[in-house]
């Protein structure tokens, strides 16, 4: 019998042995309801949920909403997860909908995908007119400056262009997936995705090098 679906809030406690989230057999045990599956699963995707939400929503409380919902969702559909794509693929298209969703709900001013907004993203905005993006890896504190510039970059991209680019680049779904949750088409998607890439180029600038 089924587990109850609070349960799925409940199980994370306690020690558990990580295991591979994403075989096939992990994956019969949760369509099986097998408790320990589900404390593992919420182990091992509940903080990667959370930021995930927290990174579309900006909001803490609505992040830790999302997060339940999410894993409650996944407990009541995961017989209808037909394996085509990676467990945790499908896990984060459930969670961005939830927080598209809300921001959809919430905000004055929603956040579209449908409106084509006019972007500066001339070559000339980039240093040396170049549209190259690296930096010296070996130098770690370079490293670990370049990356709170990219956090600051990403939270700064206009809305419609970060929603999209932390689901393709962060948590790697699909252009396809991504147009059929915020609900246009694949082309568009891309178009944004470029778009948004360009931005960030510019706004890091400073740490690309000279071909």
């Amino acid at each position: 019998m089924p587990l109850p679906r609070i349960a799925v809030l409940v199980v994370a406690r306690g020690e558990y042995t990580r295991t591979d989230l994403e075989t096939p057999e992990f994956i019969a045990r949760l369509k099986s309801y097998d408790p320990e599956a589900f404390r593992e699963l919420v182990r091992g995707y509940e903080d990667r949920i959370f930021n995930l939400a927290l990174r579309l929503t900006r909001n803490v409380d609505e992040a830790e909403e999302v997060l339940q919902e999410t894993l409650l969702s996944v407990f009541d559909k995961i017989q209808t997860f037909q394996e085509r794509s990676r467990l945790s693929t499908w896990i984060y298209a459930i969670a961005s909908n939830g927080a598209l969703s809300r921001l959809r709900k919430k905000t004055e001013t929603p956040v579209t995908f449908d409106d084509d907004v006019p972007l500066n993203t001339d070559s000339s905005v980039f240093r040396n007119g170049q549209v190259l993006f690296e930096f010296q890896e070996q130098d770690s504190v370079l490293v670990t400056e370049l990356k709170e510039k990219l956090e600051a970059a990403i939270d700064s991209l206009p809305d419609g262009y970060r929603e999209l680019f932390i689901m393709k680049e962060l948590q790697k779904l699909s252009i396809k997936e991504i147009a059929g949750i915020v609900g246009i088409k694949g082309g568009a998607v891309k178009t944004r995705l470029h778009r948004a890439r360009l931005l960030l180029r510019a706004r890091l600038s400073d740490y690309w090098v000279d071909e």
